[in-house]
């Protein structure tokens, strides 16, 4: 069956395809289109089914009303509901969101990139992994509208928006030295993005401020590619190497749960015999019987921030530079 055409509506309704494509384009009042055309219109579009050919008119316009959104897994409930919220807030705007994951890989995140420039998407938030730079480097060159979230490179200057991690982790570091555990471990992953960095940095700096020497910091570093039952194992043998550690903090909220399956496989009762705490929060870590505690991203207003960054720039201020970091929140429950 033959694709549907601007021509077939415009000529059923008996009305020029301007007058068809000012509807779709929501411009009828601007240009003074009358009511009943507006609704004769939209009922063909109904009734017949008709998608607008948006590479087409991307092409004749320069705008597509689409915009790209990458990040590291959309099946992670942070990055999940960042996508919902920038999602929710673009259609608002007039905007569909076109979204991938990355799974941290460089090729797939560059491939991604591409697969959007092609789509003649209107602007993008991204999510960057550590091979990006470059692929970064030529959106600002192309004076492309884009903004950073979450991480950022620290020698290219972008816009984004990103949490204080540094902060989140200090914070809760110190929170867990006051409760007077005395041996704990950060477990995070082999990532070289800042944020990354930024939370072990604020852990290490808490247990030199806060510790007073009284206080031993551990950390472990497990892979990203690893399958979770690897990194179980890897967990398991370095607790096993340190039997007196009486607290765990999580990097992401992935690892708090694989925290949560390790005390569960040795019989351990939290925080009873260890606290567990985990930067990020989860559905899992309020449903707990032992309720987790955690630093808490606000997703919303992290989301909300980056879409309107985006917009200004799409507004026509690409020369603006905004660079928002946001503070993060300690939710205290039972865990510690």
């Amino acid at each position: 069956m033959a694709r549907i055409s601007l021509k077939d509506i415009a000529k059923a309704a008996g009305v020029s395809v301007t007058t068809v494509s000012f509807v779709i384009n929501n411009k009828a009042r601007e240009k003074r289109i009358s009511e009943q055309v507006v609704e004769k219109v939209n009922k063909l579009i109904r009734e017949k089914n008709f998608t607008p050919n948006t590479i087409a008119r991307g092409l004749r316009t320069g705008k597509s009303t689409s915009l790209g959104l990458i990040v590291e897994d959309i099946g992670n409930h942070f990055f999940g509901n960042v996508a919902k919220t920038i999602e929710m807030t673009a259609y608002k705007k007039g905007y569909k969101v076109l979204y991938s994951s990355t799974d941290n890989s460089e090729k797939k995140a560059r491939e991604l990139l591409d697969m959007m420039k092609n789509q003649q998407v209107d602007g993008y938030i991204i999510t960057p992994t550590k091979g990006m730079k470059s692929a970064i480097a030529q959106l600002k060159k192309e004076k492309k509208p884009f903004v950073l979230f979450d991480r950022y490179f620290p020698d290219l200057e972008t816009n984004y928006v990103v949490l204080d991690n540094f902060k989140g982790a200090y914070d809760m570091t110190e929170f867990l030295i006051g409760k007077g555990y005395r041996k704990i471990a950060f477990v995070t992953i082999l990532n070289g993005m800042n944020q990354m960095q930024n939370r072990k940095q604020g852990f290490k700096k808490a247990i030199s401020d806060k510790g007073k020497g009284k206080v031993e910091g551990l950390v472990l570093e497990l892979p990203y590619e690893i399958t979770a039952e690897g990194n179980l194992d890897r967990l398991n043998e370095f607790m096993e190497s340190h039997p007196d550690v009486d607290a765990l903090f999580f990097a992401t909220n992935y690892l708090g749960i694989l925290g949560i399956q390790y005390t569960l496989r040795k019989q351990l009762s939290i925080p009873d015999d260890i606290a567990l705490v985990s930067f990020d929060d989860h559905d899992l870590f309020r449903l707990q019987k032992i309720r987790i505690t955690v630093v808490a991203q606000p997703i919303e207003k992290m989301a909300a921030e980056a879409i309107d960054i985006l917009m200004k720039l799409m507004a026509g201020e690409p020369s603006v530079l905004i660079q928002k970091t946001i503070s993060p929140e300690i939710l205290i429950r039972d865990s510690a």
